[in-house]
């Protein structure tokens, strides 16, 4: 149950994720289902977050009018996928993306279902471009190519030292990852 007596539900495919997120999150509700057939009545939710997901999905048309659906009037979506000109700028993507987005492709694809958006881009603040420094380039792709458990010992602590203040929202020009907000 979240503040103000407002529940919340989580959306999760794969049966392992979804019966982790349910031990880990007891007080969560949580629905094994497609993104692309989001199985939720009209106006079902205040706010839908969609972190790190658009990229996944063959259906991000289908999904974003969907979600504008599941919302109550006036409600918003809130989410963030990889900045592709920054996160893939050499076009090779990452395998496990249908698309990456720029930040003009993203805020077309919201508008099209969304009165209101807002596109941000995602920085990496003093401390994380310390870490790019230790991992010898760009921290993210180290962690893409790298499982977690062979990155030397120091890059490990570095990451396990993370916080969200480690980041900043400012414009989406060369930011790692694009930020959406999207109004009903």
């Amino acid at each position: 149950m979240l503040s103000h007596g407002r529940a919340a539900a989580a959306m999760e495919l794969d049966p392992r994720a979804a019966t982790h997120a349910a031990v880990t999150y007891p007080d969560l509700r949580v629905v094994r289902a497609d993104a692309c057939r989001i199985p939720f009545r009209p106006g079902t939710f205040r706010a839908v977050f969609a972190m790190q997901v658009l990229e996944h999905l063959w259906c991000a048309e289908e999904f974003v009018e969907r979600v504008r659906v599941v919302l109550e009037l006036g409600g918003t979506l809130v989410l963030s996928t990889p900045n592709r000109e920054t996160f893939s700028p050499n076009g090779v993507l990452n395998p496990f993306h249908s698309h990456e987005y720029t930040a003009s492709e993203l805020t077309d694809l919201l508008r099209r279902s969304f009165a209101k958006v807002e596109v941000l881009g995602v920085r990496h603040g003093l401390y994380l471009r310390s870490l790019d420094v230790l991992a010898e380039g760009s921290l993210q792709h180290l962690l893409m190519r790298t499982p977690y458990d062979d990155l030397a010992g120091k890059v490990r602590t570095g990451v396990d030292l993370v916080r969200a203040d480690h980041f900043a929202l400012g414009s989406a020009e060369g930011a790692h990852d694009l930020f959406a907000v999207a109004t009903a």
